[in-house]
């Protein structure tokens, strides 16, 4: 919902996104708005966004994959 999409619309990997506090901060303020959509729908989500990126920063440089379809030119498997 955040990384991948992100990642695909920017041309970036995880780690140039995570190290850039402007596409940070996007990724964090879609996670809130997810936050409160989920705590509306009976789904809360306790993690925070700050503790979230840091999980996936330990993950390294990944190429998510709607990266990977679009750099190969495929429609990501979530849009067919």
């Amino acid at each position: 919902m955040t990384v991948n999409p992100i990642s695909a619309l920017t041309g970036a990997s995880m780690g140039p996104m995570l190290a850039d506090d402007l596409v940070t901060g996007l990724i964090e303020a879609v996670m809130l708005e997810a936050r409160e959509v989920g705590a509306r729908i009976g789904c809360p989500i306790d993690e925070t966004p700050a503790a979230r990126v840091d999980v996936t920063r330990r993950l390294g440089d990944l190429e998510p994959s709607m990266l990977q379809d679009a750099r190969a030119g495929r429609r990501s498997s979530s849009t067919r």
